[in-house]
């Protein structure tokens, strides 16, 4: 697939504000609108709010750097061998700096006791809030759901053409390798691997509508299926080691 048609279809989808039930031309069908940007306030409820405004974030020229950056820093990386924890503080920071509308929402989803008042019920959130439920809803936040078959397939074909953008940049065939890595050494459910995979999309800058949606297929083709995501990083590694 080529990067000019990657890129094109991306920027359709961000486009489209449609359901699963009507098709592009050709028969390719669209996929389910699941939130709409921006996050609408006040929202039905609060973990609502925080996965509508996490996924419109992601979509921000502004807001995305520091989503990464979040995401980043809510994972757990290994220095020298030793399992280093999460930096909640430094994360709250991006997210915070990010999107300080809903910096209330996300503190009180991440666990946090010191937050500013959210003017919403935060209650519900109160059993779940931990670090590790906010990491996983930052790492699969997604305005778009691909639930059929048909859709899923064009998801993973779009993810195909991305990794394939990566891939040709200068440093990509040294990057993916690294990505295959950490997919193999810690599975298709790796947040340290999709972060990385996610930092190495070439960025333009400032970020445009089609860098931005090319994350969130990403992340989107994590969160349907990180073992399919993880396969198709190595394949594109075995493909050009040919």
């Amino acid at each position: 697939m080529s990067r000019s048609f990657v890129l094109t279809m991306a920027c359709a989808i961000v486009s489209v504000g449609v359901t699963s039930a009507q098709e592009w031309p050709g028969g390719v069908p669209k996929p389910t609108v699941l939130y709409h940007c921006p996050a609408p306030i006040p929202p039905k409820s609060a973990d609502d709010a925080v996965k509508n405004a996490l996924a419109c974030d992601w979509l921000d020229a502004t807001a995305a750097p520091h989503m990464l950056a979040a995401l980043k820093y809510l994972t757990i990386p290994s220095v020298e061998g030793r399992v280093v924890e999460p930096d909640l503080g430094k994360a709250f920071a991006e997210l915070s700096a990010g999107d300080p509308t809903h910096a209330c929402i996300f503190g009180a989803a991440m666990g946090l006791r010191r937050i500013p008042p959210c003017g919403i019920d935060t209650k519900e959130l109160a059993d779940g809030a931990n670090s590790d439920n906010f990491r996983d809803w930052l790492a699969k936040a997604s305005t778009k759901g691909y639930e059929t078959e048909s859709l899923k397939a064009l998801l993973f074909s779009l993810a195909e053409g991305v990794v394939g953008v990566l891939l040709a940049s200068p440093q990509g065939n040294l990057e993916l390798r690294e990505i295959q890595n950490l997919f193999a050494n810690n599975g298709g459910g790796s947040y340290v691997a999709l972060y990385h995979l996610l930092a190495d999309v070439p960025r333009p800058n400032p970020p445009d509508a089609a860098y931005l949606q090319n994350l969130e297929i990403l992340r989107t083709a994590f969160a349907v299926n990180g073992e399919q995501l993880a396969s198709l990083v190595s394949e594109k590694v075995s493909g050009a080691k040919k």
